[in-house]
């Protein structure tokens, strides 16, 4: 009943989604400025950041369908989009490197686990 989740991708999901909520709180606060500079800067930050926070958002959610159905195919497309991450704004290297590296291994894990099911299964 109770399934083994892999180590690594549950702290990638956990950082990615706190990483994504931090960027997204940041960008409703500067939305609600009152000052007409605030919100003009605010939304040009948003138009220019908007390729990295949709990457980001897609890095989450097959970082989640990962984590909950155990494929590691979603894991690797999870590690991709975290490097499309990096080539939009290599100045924020630090903040998905962690995820990125995390997603990688979960990958490798969960795939030697699955091949090794597999050939128990054609022995067996």
């Amino acid at each position: 009943m109770f399934e083994n989740k892999n180590s690594c991708l549950s702290a990638a999901t956990v950082l990615g989604q706190t990483y994504l909520s931090w960027l997204l709180a940041g960008i409703l606060a500067g939305m609600l400025r009152p000052s007409l500079f605030g919100t003009i800067g605010a939304g040009l930050s948003l138009t220019l950041g908007l390729p990295r926070l949709t990457c980001i958002i897609i890095a989450v959610v097959f970082s989640w369908i990962a984590h909950v159905k155990q494929d590691y195919h979603c894991a690797l497309y999870a590690g991709i989009a975290y490097i499309a991450v990096i080539i939009f704004n290599p100045f924020k290297i630090f903040m998905v490197l962690i995820q990125m590296i995390l997603c990688f291994v979960a990958h490798s894990q969960m795939k030697k686990a699955s091949m090794a099911e597999f050939i128990e299964q054609v022995k067996g």
